[in-house]
C-alpha cells in the first residue's frame, strides 16, 4: 500500500505536578501535506497561545528545569540568542564541576526573569522568536507522520 508523508502540528498540554511543570497530554491539531505549511500554522497558534500572557511564565520551569531539557542549545548559543534578542543575561555562578546540569547562568533567577518577562508584555520582543530557543518545551510542535491510502 502506497504511503505518502504528512506533516501533523502538536498541541502539547504542560502541567505543574507541585514540583514541577512536565507535559501532560498531545493532542493532533490539524494534518498538511507541505512541512512549511505545518510551521506556519504551528506559529501561528504559538503566537495565540502566548498572546495569552503563557509567554510570562520562565521556561526554565519546564522539564524539572535543568538547562539542557529546556533546549538543544549549548548555554553558550543561548547567551547568543538573548543577546541577539537584546535581552539581559541571568546572573552569573560558578558551576559545580561535580554536577553536568551546572550552568554557567543562573536562568532559573526569578529577578532576571521578571526583566525578560517586562520586555515581553511590552511587546518589545517577538514571542514566537523568543521561544524557539526552546526547543524541548513547546507549546506546539511539527512532527513527521507516514498516511496510508
Amino acid at each position: 500500500m502506497a504511503t505518502r508523508t504528512v506533516y501533523l502540528v502538536q498541541h502539547l498540554n504542560w502541567k505543574y505536578n507541585d514540583e514541577q511543570t512536565v507535559p501532560e497530554a498531545v493532542t493532533v491539531q490539524k494534518a498538511f501535506a507541505r512541512r512549511e505549511a505545518a510551521e506556519a500554522y504551528r506559529d501561528e497558534l504559538t503566537r495565540r497561545r502566548l498572546a495569552d500572557g503563557v509567554h510570562y511564565k520562565n521556561p526554565f520551569d519546564f522539564n524539572e528545569g535543568r538547562f539542557r531539557q529546556t533546549t538543544g542549545r549549548t548555554e553558550a548559543e543561548m547567551a547568543d540568542h538573548f543577546r541577539a534578542l537584546r535581552l539581559p543575561l541571568p546572573a552569573g555562578q560558578e558551576p559545580d564541576p561535580e554536577d553536568p546540569d551546572a550552568t554557567r547562568y543562573d536562568w532559573k533567577d526569578f529577578m532576571w526573569w521578571e526583566a525578560v518577562a517586562d520586555r515581553l508584555e511590552a511587546g518589545d520582543i517577538d514571542p514566537v522568536r523568543f521561544w524557539a530557543a526552546f526547543d524541548r518545551v513547546q507549546y506546539y510542535e511539527v512532527v513527521e507522520a507516514e498516511l496510508e491510502g
